[in-house]
């Protein structure tokens, strides 16, 4: 080689370099060439979080590697995206598909972060075959509260799915006397040390609750009436509840002393009843004439009457939530001290008068109301932007369900399911405080509506089919159908379990009309990393 072409060849790698380096950081920076402008544009990414973690990506039909999957934080980006519409296509062998037409921004990262891909074929194992219903044990997510039916009258067990165990802790009257009552979304109440059960029953035509105490498994348990209890509160005292009714009797007169208590007894006829916060032996209970106590089972005369005029109340922490009639608004009591009130909010509400209705509280800020028309009013403060909202936001409603962070409540009518957004939402896709976003609508009707553990995912049922929406409403909300049931699924009942990823159905036994056949479907599989989460 000459000194001509040496210099020949040293002035052609200069030339190739001033014009690759510049390319090279370019395309470092995220800058893609579009063949249609002619021009360099900085290209946006994707980012994909997906539940099994281990998946396919397609981006516009390509394939992307698997290699852009970052193990420590267990999401895909993908970079070096052309501004534009993209189609995104998230897929697994033996799992259902998801897809969406995407919009990616120059410079800007487009962000997936609940992606739900669900096993095609989930099989149905049976858990049991005398059911009339079922609840979660809050002891475990392998426990189950069972109650059964039969001719040796009603029984409620603790279940244990693993050693099969199952420990009666209520055996029924033969006879039918006492009749156990689940309805209006009431079930088995666990007090806070998990060892009492507060039941609903029917006795003699009154609504009363059992408090059954039980310790250890060959143990029997014990079994107090509710009604009983406060039938004793209200002799111990007569003469210091300052009820409405309160008469001065004069000795002697056994018939109009009679007469006292007949009212009485009607008057403090049980309506509803739950456990107080962190108590074992103190129970909140509404009466039938609007009265809210704080009963305590153990010495009857320390129990105190919390408000009169009452129409529904809940519980959040360890502060109680009632609406007064009289007044028409939401006081706040802490248990702690219940002569200490303050004043949540004004709630103008539609309701006829006398009617109790649903509060579902959770917290001081946000709270929803549902009337015996179905009507739900929401209220919604949120204090560092100095805002608050009280009014009506639906009507038809069956149910709601806060999600666990409280930033957005799922309700649901016969046919359609929506989310009301109570704080603003920062991840992609940003929603407003106050949005509300329709899910879905059935003709045939949706049940068994219930948020899933990510609050991104609802599970629910419709006639025969098992059904999961996702709230990502960019392009269009995916819908899966993740099973088919032999068996009208609103004839029973469906709980979906957040720890195990489990959903329980009921259905109906063709040879028994009162007992159900119990079964679990593994909707989930997820994988664990390497940290074994």
């Amino acid at each position: 080689m000459n000194k001509f072409q040496r210099k020949l060849y040293a002035t052609f790698f200069v030339a190739l370099f001033f014009i690759i380096a510049p390319l090279i950081i370019l395309f470092a920076k995220g800058y893609r060439f579009d063949a249609i402008s002619k021009v360099f544009v900085h290209s946006g990414s994707i980012i994909i979080k997906s539940t099994p973690r281990k998946i396919d990506i397609f981006v516009d039909g390509k394939k992307i590697s698997p290699k852009r999957l970052s193990f420590i934080n267990n999401y895909y980006i993908i970079n070096g995206i052309r501004p534009g519409k993209h189609n995104v296509r998230c897929q697994k062998e033996g799992y259902n598909t998801w897809q969406k037409n995407v919009a990616v921004h120059s410079g800007l990262s487009t962000e997936f972060w609940n992606v739900l891909l669900t096993p095609l074929d989930i099989k149905k194992e049976k858990v049991s075959s005398n059911v009339k219903d079922y609840f979660f044990s809050p002891r475990s997510s392998d426990e189950l509260v069972l109650y059964h039916s039969g001719d040796e009258g009603e029984v409620i067990s603790l279940f244990n799915q693993k050693t099969k165990e199952e420990r009666i802790v209520y055996q029924g009257d033969p006879e039918g006397k006492e009749k156990v009552l689940f309805r209006d979304g009431e079930n088995v109440e666990w007090a806070s040390g998990h060892k009492k059960i507060l039941i609903p029953i029917s006795k003699e035509g009154r609504k009363d609750y059992l408090v059954v105490s039980f310790k250890g498994l060959k143990k029997e348990s014990k079994v107090l009436s509710l009604q009983d209890i406060f039938d004793e509160l209200l002799m111990a005292k007569s003469e210091t509840l300052n009820t409405k009714k309160e008469t001065k009797l004069k000795e002697g007169d056994k018939r109009k002393k009679t007469k006292v208590e007949t009212e009485r007894k009607g008057e403090y006829e049980i309506y509803q009843a739950r456990w107080s916060f962190g108590e074992d032996d103190k129970l909140l209970v509404l009466t039938k004439s609007h009265q809210l106590y704080l009963l305590d089972i153990v010495d009857v005369e320390k129990s105190v009457l919390v408000d009169e005029n009452v129409l529904g109340f809940d519980l959040a922490g360890n502060h109680l939530y009632y609406l007064k009639e009289d007044d028409g608004f939401i006081w706040d009591v802490g248990l702690g001290n219940v002569k200490k009130k303050k004043k949540v909010a004004r709630a103008t509400i539609e309701n006829e008068e006398g009617d109790f209705l649903k509060l579902i509280t959770y917290d001081e800020y946000r709270q929803a109301l549902i009337t015996n028309d179905k009507l739900l009013y929401v209220f919604n403060k949120d204090a560092e932007k100095e805002s608050e909202f009280f009014g009506k936001i639906a009507d038809g409603i069956n149910g709601v369900q806060f999600s666990d962070d409280g930033k957005k409540l799922l309700y649901w009518s016969d046919n359609e399911i929506s989310v009301y957004m109570l704080r603003d939402w920062l991840v992609q896709p940003d929603r407003n405080m106050g949005e509300k976003i329709f899910i879905t609508r059935f003709s045939t009707g949706v049940a068994n509506v219930q948020w899933m553990q990510n609050f991104e995912n609802i599970i629910f049922t419709n006639r025969h089919f098992i059904k999961i929406a996702e709230l990502d409403n960019r392009d269009k909300i995916n819908l899966l159908t993740v099973f088919v049931n032999s068996q009208d699924l609103s004839l029973g009942k469906c709980l979906y379990n957040k720890d195990n990823f489990k959903l329980y159905i009921s259905e109906k036994k063709s040879d028994d009309n009162s007992n159900y056949n119990l079964s679990e479907l593994q909707i989930i599989d997820e994988e664990k990393n390497l940290l074994g989460l």
